[in-house]
C-alpha cells in the first residue's frame, strides 16, 4: 500500500508543482487609501481587492473595465484584468482620497504596449500593428514550456528510480 502512495506521489506532484497560468495581486483598501495602489500586472492576471480597515468600499475602473461590489471589513472580490496600458479605478464611495493605477502589460512582453494616437496616419497604425505582430524568436518564446517539460521529466526520473529502489529492497527481504 505504501508503495502504491510512493508511486501515486511521484506522478501528481509534478502536476501540482507546475506553474499557474496567471499571477494574482492583491490590493488592500485600509484608512481611506489604497495600499499598492500604483501596480503593475500583465494581461489576464487576478487582482484581489481586498478590504483591510473599517469602513465600506468598492473599485471601480474610469475606463468600465471592472466594477467590485461594495466590500465590507474583511471582504475581497477577486477581478480579471485583459487588454494593456494603464487603468484608472478609485473607490466611490471615498473618490476623493482613493484612487489608483493599474499598469497592465501584454501577456508575453515585460513593458506597456504602446497606444496608437487616434489622429495617427494610416501609416503609421501599420507600422504600430507590424511592431505589435512581431513575435519573439523561438528559443525565448518556447523557453517556459521547455523548462516545464524538462522539470516533470526530472520529478518523474526521480520517482521511477525511488520505485525501482524500492522494489529491489522489497525482493531482498526474508518473510
Amino acid at each position: 500500500m505504501r508503495r502504491k502512495l510512493i508511486l501515486l506521489a511521484c506522478f501528481i506532484l509534478p502536476l501540482v508543482a507546475l506553474p499557474a497560468g496567471a499571477a494574482s495581486t492583491t490590493v488592500e483598501a485600509q484608512d481611506f487609501k489604497f495600499v499598492d495602489s500604483q501596480i503593475t500586472i500583465e494581461s489576464g492576471d487576478t487582482v484581489t481587492f481586498k478590504n483591510a480597515g473599517e469602513a465600506p468600499h468598492n473599485a471601480v475602473a474610469s475606463d468600465g473595465s471592472f466594477k467590485t461590489a461594495l466590500l465590507n471589513s474583511g471582504d475581497e472580490e477577486k477581478v480579471v484584468i485583459t487588454g494593456s496600458g494603464d487603468i484608472a479605478y478609485k473607490c466611490t464611495i471615498h473618490p476623493d482620497q482613493m484612487k489608483g493605477v493599474i499598469t497592465v502589460l501584454a501577456a508575453a512582453a515585460k513593458e506597456p504596449v504602446p497606444t496608437v494616437a487616434a489622429s495617427a496616419t494610416p501609416t503609421a497604425v501599420k507600422a504600430a500593428a507590424k511592431e505589435e505582430e512581431a513575435e519573439a524568436p523561438p528559443s525565448q518564446k518556447y523557453f517556459p514550456f521547455i523548462m516545464v517539460a524538462l522539470f516533470v521529466l526530472m520529478i518523474g526520473l526521480i520517482g521511477l528510480g525511488y520505485l525501482r529502489m524500492m522494489m529491489k529492497s522489497g525482493r531482498n527481504r526474508q518473510p
